[in-house]
């Protein structure tokens, strides 16, 4: 026996006690087809609802193999839920009773609420190509329709630079979207008064990522109000209602589909439920138990209490239950089309600035990294050079035509790599004595006009809501010296050149990058050091590719250079970062080792990135302290969960 099972059933019908009865009286009628399937009478089911405990082996072989081995409670359970879900066709954007009375009452009390968003539900469709329809849609910010990205990708496709397009046709013409807010059953299909072309794909999920995208309306297009998303958590049996147009299915049950269906598909339909799983810990999806159809693809899962979407509905199995996915990566999606979408009033504090370009006049004065910055001779750093990889610096024109290899900033230089668009290294002199606070203010992002625009990425590439523009040289390091000196380096560090993709949850990690970061700059002004820092992303041919076709590199490193005290001799350290499990979900085809930042031999980064480090490793602290791997041949590498492992 299956007591959880009976106590879900026997809640269920004490909540809607007509049930029972209707129930009960199509049984006696011999109208319940799911009672023979499974190898029930009426009678069983009137001693099931009287409280009757019945083993499996009193009853008879069922009609449907594999059923004999079900307890008894699940098979009544799933003849109730499967009874209990009715669909209510939608016309002039209301509903007539149904002929289940057991759902009318709560209806009824939603009915304001539910009315509200009843035309803001729409059936999106398509023009030149051979699909008429694809799925459902409706309205979730200002100009921006939501629907499933399988739906989508119908007509839809990644344009290759951090965009979406719809596709072309073999007719050599452009796929075309439109949502129409009525297609009512009785309404007649000639009407397009309520049809709204799509003008843009503005996000499509990829495969890894929740079954979401978004698709942009023209200005000056009238749209129905967005529908408002719920702020509360979602708790198990809250009632809800699927709002979206059902296509007919075949892999579904023909008698069922029969029954809630009849033979009209295709039109606006409100399927009433309730949560039957609640998100799990990530907060990806929910369960419901709403009848749907392959058309529902999109459609709205509403809170009948408040009239408040809670879901996007986007996936189901008959008899076993409907998924969606949760207000939580509805915002998420939205989010991440902040910087690229109009923000509708009060929002615009959310974005950021739109790019900028700074012409080589711009940039006339700057004096860059400076070699002798810790000393001179055997204290004097060059800039290292890059061995093999000196090809694919991008060589760059400073005012008055001159050619440079490095580009010069306030207090530092990159060496920049023409064919990945990111930096190959960066060099930053601190002066932790004339370090000065400066207010981050609106971000704001430049190219750089000593090189070719084609060599740089821009806000395009970064269009993922997931992938960040990583500062190179950290904004706050090369902020020391007169106040006019400060305020350019600060601003310097907002070019693309100074940028490579990154996770955006890199840098939330006290322990990882940001925490050694914040330790380096600490040290330099607490004791008024000074500092070179070298940092940059290892570059592979098979780092992994996003959407937008940018390349993320899997590690980042960096190298500290310092003057010990007293002697004042030249003293390393070196870092690697993996930031592989955070891009995981964002890319294909990767396998991804663990996320963590190590100390490691400056001599290693150089056999990683093929660069010349010699000076710099042979001042390693590793090596000045003669510390020795645990394994023999393998260099020392030490695992910085806490920053006091750092050997200095």
């Amino acid at each position: 026996m299956n007591p959880e099972a009976r106590g879900r059933t026997l809640e269920l019908v004490a909540k809607r006690p007509a049930l029972r009865d209707e129930l009960l009286e199509r049984a006696h009628a011999g109208d319940v087809p799911g009672l023979a399937r499974a190898g029930l009478s009426a009678t069983d089911l009137e001693r099931f609802f009287d409280g009757d405990e019945i083993e499996v082996g009193d009853l008879p072989e069922p009609e449907t193999p594999g059923l004999s081995e079900v307890d008894f409670d699940l098979r009544i359970e799933a003849i109730v839920r499967d009874f209990d879900r009715p669909t209510i066709l939608i016309v002039d954007d209301t509903w007539q009773p149904s002929d289940n009375p057991s759902m009318n009452a709560e209806l009824e009390a939603a009915r304001p609420k539910l009315e509200a968003v009843l035309g803001r539900v729409g059936r999106i469709e398509f023009r030149n190509v051979p699909m008429l329809w694809g799925g459902t849609g409706w309205v979730l910010d200002d100009r921006i329709i939501i629907t499933n990205r399988h739906v989508g990708e119908l007509v839809a496709q990644a344009d290759g630079r951090g965009g979406f397009r719809f596709k072309p046709t073999l007719a050599g013409v452009p796929a075309e979207a439109r949502i129409d807010f009525k297609s009512e059953h009785g309404s007649d299909e000639d009407d397009a008064s309520e049809e709204v072309p799509l003008s843009a794909v503005r996000y499509l999920a990829s495969s890894t990522r929740p079954d979401i995208a978004l698709f942009q309306v023209a200005k000056g297009v009238a749209l129905p109000r967005p529908v408002s998303l719920s702020t509360r958590k979602l708790k198990a049996d809250a009632p809800v209602a699927v709002i979206g147009y059902p296509a007919f299915d075949s892999r579904s049950d023909r008698r069922a589909v029969d029954r809630y269906f009849g033979d009209i598909f295709e039109v606006k339909r409100m399927a009433p439920g309730i949560v039957t799983q609640v998100p799990g810990s990530d907060g990806i999806f929910f369960m419901h138990d709403a009848t749907t159809l392959g058309g529902n693809s999109g459609s709205l899962v509403v809170d009948l209490a408040t009239g408040k979407a809670v879901g996007l509905h986007f996936a189901g199995q008959y008899h076993v239950g409907n998924y969606a996915h949760t207000v939580t990566q509805i915002n998420k999606a939205l989010r991440g089309l902040r910087t690229m979408v109009t923000v509708p009033a009060g929002l615009a504090s959310l974005t950021e600035k739109r790019d900028g370009a700074h012409a080589p006049s711009f940039f006339a004065g700057r004096a860059g990294y400076q070699p002798g910055f810790l000393g001179t001779g055997e204290r004097r750093v060059p800039l290292p050079a890059l061995g093999g990889s000196e090809a694919d610096v991008a060589i760059a024109t400073e005012p008055g035509g001159r050619k440079r290899p490095d580009l010069r900033y306030t207090h530092f230089s990159v060496k920049f790599s023409a064919s990945r668009k990111v930096p190959r290294i960066t060099a930053c002199n601190i002066d932790g004595a004339k370090w000065k606070k400066i207010k981050r203010g609106d971000d704001q992002w430049f190219s750089d006009g000593r090189l070719p625009a084609d060599v740089q990425l821009g806000e395009r590439d970064y269009a993922h809501p997931d992938i960040d523009r990583g500062h190179m040289v950290r904004r706050e390091d090369p902020n020391w010296g007169e106040p006019v000196d400060v305020s350019k380096a600060n601003f310097d560090t907002f070019h693309y050149t100074n940028a490579a993709p990154q996770h955006a949850r890199l840098n939330q990690r006290t322990t990882h990058w940001l925490g050694l970061e914040n330790c380096v700059l600490e040290n330099a002004r607490t004791h008024g050091l000074k500092i070179s820092v070298f940092t940059g992303p290892i570059l592979r041919d098979d780092d992994p590719v996003l959407e937008t076709g940018v390349q993320v590199p899997e590690e980042f490193w960096k190298i500290i250079a310092f003057l010990t005290t007293p002697d004042r001799k030249l003293r390393t350290t070196g870092y690697v970062l993996s930031q592989g499990e955070f891009i995981e979900d964002i890319t294909e085809g990767f396998t991804f080792g663990e996320y963590r930042t190590y100390q490691v031999p400056v001599s290693q980064i150089a056999t990683k990135t093929g660069y010349d480090f010699a000076q710099l490793a042979a001042a390693d602290a590793l090596v000045a302290g003669g510390l020795e791997s645990a394994v023999p041949n393998v260099p020392p590498v030490i695992p910085l969960d806490r920053l006091e492992s750092m050997v200095l």
